[in-house]
């Protein structure tokens, strides 16, 4: 019953997943016309976000970043919705590694990796890191309501052999692999707000006062990881430019608070550079401080 159900959205994905790219947003347009003039969606919270964060920008300056955003959002929406039945050549051609070379001493020295990144670009392109490295990639995701989304998703983030682990895994999962001696890369989103009550440390991020997630320090910490930063450019629509960088090669040598300083100094500098390609639409600030 639930394939007969499901059926329509599959054919659609199918579809969008052999279309050639020009066609595939031309659907992106319909979806920017639709969130961005229709629905609005989210564009309250977003407009609030993007005018806090840039308090030194003009109104047509604002506007201008509120309406790429929009485009951008609409293009990540279709390339995941089509990366669901995509083909492995296709999906290769979303992206291209800068430094693809970058693992390879790590790996000899047989060092665990905690790769860091934001909601910024097209995240989901990062199913393609096994390709250029002989590390496990370990990718952690959140669990959706939908049990079809959530499969579907899962089995697009395992296409080239990652193997993706729930959040609330995390940590087990990782010293798992530790105690069994297998290097892995675990692929941690880290600028997402954290539950008030597991909130440990502020920062200003954005011109905010801001609760940032902790993970990747502690569990950096735990196993002495390399932790890394990987910067998911833009270039064109279709094509995203894979860049990694070292924050630290010891995570147990840094002083507290350090790592995560790092990692959101890093993120804050590359959502000003090019700030539509960040994810506005969420309400990441929430939580307010108490005085």
């Amino acid at each position: 019953m639930k394939k007969v159900l499901y059926f329509p959205l599959d054919l659609f994905f199918l579809i969008l997943a052999i279309l050639p790219k020009p066609v595939l947003y031309l659907f992106s347009d319909i979806v920017y016309f639709i969130i961005f003039y229709l629905i609005g969606y989210r564009k309250k919270t977003a407009v609030k976000n993007i005018n806090e964060s840039f308090p030194d920008k003009t109104k047509k300056e604002i506007n201008h970043i509120i309406r790429k955003f929009y485009r951008h959002l609409a293009d990540i929406t279709i390339e995941n919705a089509a990366l669901i039945k995509m083909s492995k050549k296709k999906v290769t051609s979303f992206v291209h590694y800068k430094n693809p070379d970058f693992f390879s001493e790590l790996y000899k020295q047989k060092k665990n990796i905690i790769m860091v990144f934001g909601h910024y670009g097209n995240w989901e392109v990062t199913s393609t890191l096994p390709l250029y490295t002989e590390y496990l990639y370990v990718p952690v995701y959140k669990t959706v309501k939908s049990e079809y989304f959530n499969e579907s998703f899962l089995k697009m983030r395992s296409i080239f052999n990652c193997v993706p682990i729930p959040m609330e895994s995390t940590l087990k999962r990782t010293l798992e692999y530790y105690k069994a001696k297998v290097p892995i890369i675990l692929g941690l989103i880290a600028d997402q707000r954290p539950l008030r009550k597991n909130i440990q440390h502020w920062t200003n991020f954005l011109n905010h006062e801001t609760p940032v997630f902790m993970g990747p320090e502690k569990i950096g910490k735990k196993i002495n990881a390399a932790i890394v930063f990987i910067d998911i450019a833009k270039e064109k629509r279709g094509l995203y430019n894979i860049e990694f960088s070292t924050l630290c090669e010891n995570a147990a040598e840094t002083k507290e608070y350090e790592i995560t300083e790092l990692f959101n100094k890093k993120l804050e500098n590359q959502i000003q550079e090019n700030p539509e390609f960040w994810l506005w639409s969420h309400d990441r600030w929430k939580h307010k401080r108490f005085k």
